[in-house]
């Protein structure tokens, strides 16, 4: 009983490093806890069945002054075990706690982030509107300001256009006046001659002809 006892100390203080490594899961917890409690249990049956054979030893102090010392190592080698175990875990949940923390932080900035673009995204958009709007207003004044030049210049085309045709009428009519009092002076010419003619035929008692209408 002594050597399994010996031996199973031994077993449990080698692999109890390798067994609650800092990153052990969940799981892997729960199973050391229950080989603590195990182990525990099975000791605690151990050491007290070698109690009942002092008592029945002539000697029993010095049975169980020997006894006690092995008892007091076992157990405390398990609560060492589950001290570190439970370290093991808490700093397990801290670092979780960080992390959740830390991912919540990282949440509220990406929105923080998203946010702010989403706002330069608008303000830019805005300006881009408002250049687009202007330039939009300039073209059509632009275009505006080409339609009453063109308008502007057909009507001045017009006008030339009118002032050209006034001046033809007026020129036609002067030919026509210009003709008309040529053809005055032709007829009076003839008129005049035809006069003359008959006045160097008429005798010297002939009476002149009346003027002609």
């Amino acid at each position: 009983m002594k050597i399994l006892l010996s031996a199973g100390l031994l077993a449990c203080s080698f692999t109890v490093l390798a067994q609650t490594a800092p990153d052990a899961s969940q799981r892997e917890r729960e199973t050391q806890r229950e080989r603590i409690n195990r182990e525990r249990t099975q000791f605690e049956r151990a050491f007290d069945a070698e109690e009942a054979i002092c008592y029945q030893k002539f000697f029993t102090n010095a049975c169980l002054d020997e006894v006690k010392p092995r008892r007091r190592d076992a157990m405390a080698n398990l609560k060492r075990q589950e001290i570190l175990l439970n370290e093991t875990e808490r700093r397990m949940k801290a670092a979780e706690q960080v992390a959740r923390t830390e991912e919540k932080l990282s949440e509220e900035r990406r929105q923080q982030e998203s946010a702010a673009r989403q706002k330069a995204l608008g303000e830019l958009s805005g300006r881009v509107d408002r250049t687009d709007k202007k330039a939009a207003d300039l073209a059509a004044e632009d275009a505006n300001a080409a339609k009453r030049a063109q308008d502007a210049a057909q009507k001045e085309k017009q006008a030339l256009e009118k002032q050209k045709a006034a001046a033809g009428r007026d020129q036609e009519a002067a030919a026509r006046a210009e003709k008309t009092r040529k053809r005055q002076q032709e007829a009076a010419r003839k008129r005049a001659e035809q006069e003359r003619a008959q006045a160097a035929k008429r005798k010297p008692d002939d009476k002149p002809l009346p003027p002609a209408p």
